[in-house]
């Protein structure tokens, strides 16, 4: 069964609250984007959020 992108964005948003996640927007410059894009795709993982918080656990 197909879904819209807004709703395999609504799931995600949803199963992130429900693990504890808190929404929030901030400004990233250019070169920190890089080294989360490029962490993301090294370890294979589905969002920047997701590389962000593996960063930010294993410091």
């Amino acid at each position: 069964m197909a879904t819209t992108a807004a709703e395999r964005q609504r799931e995600r948003h949803n199963r992130k609250l429900e693990n504890g996640f808190k929404k929030r927007a901030f400004y990233i410059n250019e070169k920190s984007l890089k080294v989360l894009e490029d962490y993301r795709n090294q370890h294979g993982l589905e969002s920047l959020d997701d590389a962000l918080n593996m960063i930010l656990e294993s410091k």
